[in-house]
């Protein structure tokens, strides 16, 4: 009887903290995709006949999205923003780890890759694209460990799980080709929102079938 109560209140409490965790991934991945158009909309100055001075918008052709970073209306919401989705992507990416890999090995390089690529962006957030280099190394060395760290956790899967593995790897080319938009847009900021997207749509694809594995799970 006991021992059952302790089981059922540890239960609970496990539900619980899975539940704050989606819900936190979930909401940051969503404030990661919302904010830049509301950080969008609140830069732009309007005139005083309504009318918008199109002279002041963003963008992403002609400039990176780093560029909320130095504007003194967005420049804090900005740093949260990155901060926050430096610590979503960083839980996610230990998580399903953690769900879908047993091999000590995979796991040790998948979380040195994550953390490394968590520690890139939280630079980003805090250094300002004014400072140069400064800002751009971490932010190349973001790009490049993050989509290195979805790039190998779709190889290591497809050792004993070919076609989910083969998913992230798909996922983990197009976010590196995604570079060659810099080719016709060299100020980086249409390689970043295609980048980000493809990041959101991998990590929710990977949260749904996180929590699908584990409710098949318990429900066996």
């Amino acid at each position: 009887m006991i021992y059952e109560i302790i089981h059922n209140i540890q239960l609970t409490i496990l539900q619980r903290v899975r539940l704050i965790r989606h819900l936190y991934i979930g909401l940051s991945i969503l404030i990661g995709i919302l904010s830049p158009l509301v950080i969008y909309i609140s830069f732009v100055d309007w005139n005083g006949d309504g009318l918008i001075n199109n002279a002041d918008f963003f963008d992403p052709r002609e400039m990176p999205l780093s560029y909320f970073g130095i504007i003194d209306k967005t420049s804090l919401a900005w740093t949260t923003l990155l901060i926050i989705v430096a610590i979503a992507l960083f839980w996610g990416g230990i998580t399903r780890i953690n769900q879908f890999f047993k091999d000590l090995k995979q796991k040790v390089i998948l979380k040195i890759v994550v953390l490394f690529s968590f520690i890139c962006l939280i630079m980003v957030a805090i250094i300002p694209m004014n400072e140069g280099l400064w800002h751009k190394l971490p932010a190349i060395l973001f790009f490049l460990s993050y989509n290195f760290f979805v790039f190998c956790f779709g190889l290591f899967r497809s050792f004993s799980q070919v076609r989910n593995g083969f998913f992230s790897v798909c996922i983990g080319s197009l976010m590196l080709l995604s570079i060659l938009f810099l080719i016709p847009f060299p100020k980086g900021g249409v390689s970043e929102i295609l980048y980000i997207q493809l990041i959101s749509f991998w990590n929710l694809l990977m949260m749904y079938k996180g929590n699908k594995m584990i409710n098949n799970r318990l429900d066996s």
